[in-house]
């Protein structure tokens, strides 16, 4: 499968401004985040991450994060787009809570292939942790994203130095074309022109990572999030599709049926050079998806089930790009 930042045997590394991170530290940063965030935080061991949101009091998914648990401090790391409103909204309810709530100036580089996370694994002097997992450098922290990919957090004293290790030994792709790991995991990601549109159900966040948990305490937006889960009432569900359109889609851009009837709403699209319709593993047939050449990009877009199932799907309009459904590499029924 191609992921559009080459060879995902030989590997690339890009540096992603796409991301920011934030810090909790204090005594009780753990019971703070826990009482915000959708994921079961007093469960999470230290040396290890899971991915969580933040909603409003209704249930909407404000942001999407990886949440990783140190020794006496957590990272939170989250979409540039939405980061300082979120960050800032959070602040306000640390009150007289034991917590720095503080940004961190840390860069994120992400590793991707298998090759080039042996070429990390060396530069860090050990073996990588497994997937979910958190090795801690002097000036680096190493988060394990799956068998092929890793995000590289470096202080900002040692990204300099740590780029040049990195390019001297592995070639650099546009921070960009990084999205395609991203989308090809089908780890969901909040964006400024979606913040609010989402239920964390439907971003697919309670079956990954730990995104939600269903007996933990309250938190904005739990009774909805509660309710949509306990009352079978998950209309909507994230999926991955293929578009032969080159022009990469926009988040919150709709997907329709053939009649114009908008169905649903692109969350993260990335550029997908090498896949063909033909090969594509999870293509569905229909009668005008014959024609479809190479499928330019892959995208994430939350869909309205029952409304989408067994039809064609197109983006931006009822005439526009057809879709072509590509598996997720978790079960999403």
């Amino acid at each position: 499968m191609g992921f559009g930042i080459g060879s995902m045997q030989s590997g690339a590394f890009c540096a992603l401004d796409t991301f920011r991170v934030w810090e909790a530290r204090g005594d009780d940063a753990r019971a703070f985040l826990n009482g915000q965030l959708s994921s079961d935080v007093k469960s999470l061991l230290k040396g290890q991450w899971q991915l969580s949101s933040y909603s409003t009091p209704k249930g909407r998914a404000l942001a999407s994060f990886v949440l990783a648990a140190s020794d006496d401090h957590f990272l939170l790391v989250t979409r540039a787009s939405v980061a300082d409103a979120v960050f800032r909204r959070l602040g306000m309810f640390v009150m007289r809570s034991k917590v720095q709530w503080q940004s961190d100036a840390r860069s994120v580089f992400g590793i991707t292939g298998t090759a080039a996370l042996d070429t990390l694994a060396k530069l860090c002097g050990q073996p990588l942790p497994e997937a979910g997992g958190i090795w801690e450098g002097q000036d680096i922290d190493v988060l394990r994203l799956d068998a092929e990919s890793a995000w590289l957090l470096v202080r900002p004293e040692a990204q300099a130095a740590w780029q040049e290790r990195l390019a001297a030994l592995l070639p650099q792709r546009p921070g960009a074309q990084w999205d395609a790991v991203e989308v090809a995991a089908g780890r969901p990601w909040v964006e400024a022109a979606t913040s609010e549109s989402f239920v964390p159900q439907m971003l697919n966040l309670d079956l990954q990572h730990g995104g939600i948990s269903f007996k933990k305490g309250c938190y904005p937006g739990q009774e909805i999030v509660a309710r949509t889960q306990y009352l079978g009432k998950v209309k909507r569900r994230m999926q991955r599709f293929g578009c032969a359109e080159a022009n990469l889609a926009a988040p919150g851009t709709a997907v329709c049926l053939a009649d114009g009837q908008a169905c649903g709403e692109v969350v993260l699209a990335a550029a997908l050079e090498t896949v063909s319709a033909a090969s594509a593993a999870a293509q569905v047939e229909s009668g005008s998806a014959g024609g479809c050449d190479v499928l330019r990009q892959q995208l994430l877009a939350v869909v309205q089930l029952e409304l989408a199932a067994g039809r064609t799907l197109h983006l931006g309009a009822g005439d526009g790009p057809l879709l072509q459904p590509l598996e997720l590499p978790y079960a999403a029924d």
